[in-house]
C-alpha cells in the first residue's frame, strides 16, 4: 500500500485492473464465475465474456473451458435485459437429447441474434425452425434435412454460412441440390459419404476450398478422390473440437487447411490423400459438475 492510500483502494488504475482480470478470464474461462465475486466492477467487466461462448448440457469438457446448465442459462435469460444475449453471445453448442432441452433451446436461441458459431447436436431441435428464423451464423453444425423442409437455401439463416458440418448420416438429393445455392459456403464437412456423391458436390460447389469427409470406421486408408480440396479424416470428440476452434482456432478445419496447403503442386501423390487420424488434444478432458453450481 502506498503512502496515503486508503484500505480497500485498488493498487492499479482501473484500466490495468480490468486488463488483468480479462486476461485471467481468457486464460481460464471456467474461473470467470468466481472472479466475478471479487467486486461489482469485475462482474460488469467479465459477465459478457462468460456468455460469449456457451456449451450447454454436455457432460464432458476440455480443461479449462466451462459447461452451462439449462436452468442457470434460462434464469439468466429471464433476468437480464432483452439486448444482453444479442450483444454478447457469439458461440453456442447445444447437446439436447430430451424434449425439455428442445423447449429450453427454443427460449434461448431467438435471443442470440448476434451469434456467429452454432452447433446443434439434436435433429429434434433442427426441426423447430422458428428458433432459427432470425439467426445468421457463419459456422454451422447441425442436421440439415429437418430445417430444409421449411427454409429454402435463400433464407437469411443460410446467407452467411461459410463453414458447414452436416450431421445427417445420409446426404440426400435435397441436401445435395441445396449446397450449391449457399452463397458463402467455402468449408464443408460430411460423414461417410459415397464417392459418387462426393464427386458431384465437388463439381457443383465450385466455391468450396475445404471438403472434409469424416470416417467413423477407418477400414480403408485411401481417399475416394484426389481433388486437392478433399481431406479424409477421423472425427475427434465433437464438443472438444468445437471448443478448440472457438478458443484458439485449432480445430479440424485448421488441420484440414494445413493438410491442403502442404500438398505439392502439379501431379497428385496418392500418399497425400490418406486418412488423417487426429486424436490428441492440447488440454486434458475433464468430467465435471456444471460450473454454475459454484455460483
Amino acid at each position: 500500500m502506498t503512502m496515503g492510500q486508503k484500505i480497500g483502494e485498488p493498487s492499479f488504475s482501473r484500466d490495468i485492473e480490468r486488463e488483468i482480470f480479462e486476461t485471467c478470464a481468457a486464460i481460464r474461462p471456467v474461473s470467470i464465475p468466481k472472479l466475478m465475486l471479487v467486486a461489482w466492477r469485475v462482474k460488469e467487466w467479465l459477465e459478457p465474456l462468460l456468455y460469449r461462448t456457451i456449451a450447454v448440457q454436455y457432460k464432458v469438457a476440455m480443461e479449462p473451458y466451462p459447461i452451462f446448465r439449462w436452468d442457470a442459462l434460462l434464469s439468466a435469460a429471464r433476468s437480464k435485459s432483452a439486448s444482453f444475449f444479442r450483444d454478447h453471445v457469439r458461440n453456442i453448442a447445444i447437446y439436447a437429447p430430451y424434449e425439455s432441452d428442445e423447449a429450453a433451446a427454443a427460449e434461448i436461441l431467438p435471443l442470440c441474434t448476434g451469434l456467429t458459431n452454432l452447433e446443434i447436436g439434436s435433429d429434434g431441435i433442427a426441426a423447430n425452425h422458428t428458433m432459427f428464423a432470425n439467426l445468421q451464423p457463419t459456422h454451422l453444425t447441425m442436421y440439415l434435412s429437418p430445417i430444409l423442409r421449411t427454409f429454402l437455401p435463400s433464407h437469411s439463416f443460410f446467407a452467411r454460412i461459410s463453414h458447414l458440418v452436416i450431421n445427417d448420416p445420409v446426404i440426400d438429393t435435397h441436401i445435395e441440390q441445396c449446397l450449391p445455392l449457399l452463397p458463402c459456403l467455402t468449408h464443408l464437412a460430411i460423414y461417410d459419404t459415397p464417392t459418387r456423391t462426393i464427386l458431384r458436390i465437388l463439381t457443383t460447389c465450385e466455391g468450396i476450398a475445404v471438403f472434409v469427409d469424416f470416417r467413423r470406421y477407418l477400414d480403408d486408408d485411401t481417399a475416394p478422390t484426389m481433388d486437392r480440396r478433399f481431406v479424409v479424416m477421423d472425427r475427434r470428440e465433437i464438443l472438444l473440437d468445437w471448443q478448440l476452434g472457438v478458443y484458439n482456432g485449432q480445430d479440424f478445419w485448421a488441420i484440414a487447411e494445413n493438410i491442403i496447403a502442404r500438398r505439392p503442386p502439379g501431379d497428385n501423390e496418392a500418399s497425400e490423400y490418406r486418412i488423417h487420424v487426429v486424436k490428441d488434444f492440447p488440454f486434458p478432458k475433464r468430467r465435471l459438475r456444471p460450473y454454475f453450481d459454484d455460483i
